[in-house]
């Protein structure tokens, strides 16, 4: 693969404390090493461009967030929720395209990090903080998968 390949081009919605704007969300996976990518995130709205680049998608997303946290907004995307992480074996062997997401039951279910959020679920979006917090408090009651 010598060229950047586009796996994701979709519209996202940023929440923030004044309501909702549109934006729209690429996901390039980029020539590498032998055996690894590199993988880039942008959002663009309005005019400005935001991007984040990592050896996996969920850590590139974290980076965008970091900045749209900034303005005070959050992406409606699943991998944006409070409730939702990546395992090791995602992130080293998947690009962290999905991640699980504990809803009530004790066991999670997979999702795709760049699916939609319902805007019922808006309530559990979180900021990069608040999900690693989450999810550590999950690891130390021995509850991660």
């Amino acid at each position: 693969m010598s060229e950047v390949e586009v796996l994701y081009d979709k519209h996202v919605t940023l929440i923030g404390s004044g309501g909702s704007t549109d934006a729209r969300l690429l996901g390039s996976q980029l020539p590498g090493t032998r055996y690894h990518y590199e993988y880039m995130v942008s959002v663009t709205r309005d005019e400005r461009v935001l991007r984040g680049s990592s050896w996996n998608f969920y850590s590139a997303l974290v980076m965008i967030r970091r900045e749209l946290e900034a303005d005070g907004l959050r992406p409606a995307v699943m991998g944006a929720l409070v409730n939702v992480h990546p395992s090791r074996m995602a992130l080293d062997m998947g690009g962290g395209m999905r991640a699980y997401y504990w809803e009530s039951s004790p066991r999670p279910r997979t999702v795709d990090i760049f699916d939609e959020v319902p805007p019922a679920e808006y309530f559990r979006l979180a900021s990069v903080e608040e999900q690693r917090a989450w999810f550590e408090l999950r690891m130390s009651e021995g509850n991660a998968t």
